[in-house]
């Protein structure tokens, strides 16, 4: 059989059986430490921690009532040996995450990993360089996904979350050749991504084609993939950020194979203003791509807009962002038990704006910024 709600999503005459009332709040904090030991060696340490706590219900139903705290944490500690041409990097970070629910029936835990980072780069000269690098990291399931109630879209579809959700375990290979030019910098080259655990959708019809969807984990998926990417600057006032990346992917699903390549292309822009503001912007688009258990049809969106203030006397930044001013519909085709079902959700309803506030404290008198890795957070319900 096959099912088009094309129909559904432009005009929507079903009745409202579910609404869910959820306010969610996160926040992050961040210790890096960067010492230098002479001109070969340089260590980053550090930790990092990560809370998000989510108040959610069906209906004002007391029975439906979530409230689900978790706690992310870790720390890292990454040696940089820099010997003439070539350089090595090896680093280690422990983490941890702990899930807590206040109902008793779903209770708490705790799951640990150590998650290893090794990189190598050989250097032509100033400009020109090749490296190659593994690191393995956690994917965390949203907390919506694991929001422990039903969720009645109408008749014939209820969604369940899964409280037993695990996070995924992803592997990554990269091979990089980067040319640093004045105006242009460029990078490209191949990356491997295998993961154990991944989190998908689910799907079960009952005798009278009543569909039951909730999350798993169990999925084992693989992609290849090609980058292209680099930054043009213009003057002293814009830089431009164009990539083309390229997948093969390839998983197993329930016993299922599924393969086929896609792209992405996104492009980003800085533009740096008068008093030390700088505007971004990014957007994307995405072609017809596998998931798990279907496809996905073509997207695009612009991802932020973001307006930012630096105050280098103090070392503090104060940024306003548009979060997803633009996304278009996400559209899917999924296969279960022999039926194609076209799932047409709507627009995106997590748009928002956000403000931010940096203060960098520095020991040396020249304050040099760097990216750490930070569990900045944008889960949402998407619909």
């Amino acid at each position: 059989g096959y099912d088009d709600s094309r129909t559904v999503y432009e005009d929507d005459v079903r009745n409202i059986r579910s609404k869910e009332n959820s306010d969610r709040v996160s926040a992050s904090l961040v210790f890096d430490y960067h010492g230098e030991f002479g001109d070969i060696l340089s260590i980053d340490a550090g930790a990092q921690g990560f809370w998000r706590n989510l108040h959610s219900n069906i209906n004002n139903r007391s029975e439906t009532f979530n409230d689900y705290t978790n706690y992310r944490y870790n720390i890292f500690v990454d040696f940089s040996l820099d010997w003439k041409k070539f350089g090595i990097r090896l680093g280690l970070k422990g983490e941890g995450n702990t899930d807590i629910y206040r109902k008793d029936t779903y209770g708490s835990r705790t799951i640990l990993s150590f998650q290893p980072t090794v990189g190598l780069i050989w250097k032509f000269d100033s400009k020109n360089s090749i490296q190659a690098s593994y690191l393995k990291r956690n994917g965390y399931p949203s907390a919506w996904m694991m929001a422990p109630y039903d969720i009645v879209y109408d008749d014939k579809t209820v969604l369940v979350g899964n409280s037993e959700l695990r996070p995924s375990r992803m592997h990554t290979v990269s091979v990089r050749y980067s040319y640093q030019g004045e105006t242009v910098q460029l990078s490209t080259g191949p990356d491997y991504h295998h993961t154990d655990d991944l989190v998908t959708a689910y799907q079960t019809l009952d005798s009278d084609l009543g569909t039951l969807r909730t999350y798993i984990n169990g999925t084992t998926a693989d992609r290849l993939a090609y980058v292209l990417g680099g930054t043009v600057s213009i003057g002293d006032w814009m830089d431009i950020d164009p990539s083309v990346i390229i997948f093969y992917d390839w998983n197993n699903v329930f016993g299922n194979r599924r393969q086929g390549f896609y792209y992405t292309l996104e492009l980003s822009l800085n533009i740096f203003l008068p008093y030390n503001i700088t505007l971004y912007t990014g957007a994307s688009y995405q072609s017809k791509s596998i998931s798990m258990t279907g496809y996905n049809l073509a997207s695009y969106g612009i991802s932020t807009v973001n307006l930012r203030k630096n105050f280098p006397s103090t070392g503090m930044s104060l940024t306003l962002s548009y979060w997803q001013p633009l996304t278009s519909p996400s559209r899917s085709i999924q296969y279960f038990d022999g039926f194609e079902v076209a799932d047409y959700l709507y627009r995106t309803n997590s748009s928002a704006f956000m403000v931010r506030f940096e203060w960098y404290i520095s020991g040396k008198k020249q304050l040099k910024r760097s990216n750490v890795r930070t569990y900045f957070d944008t889960d949402a319900r998407s619909r």
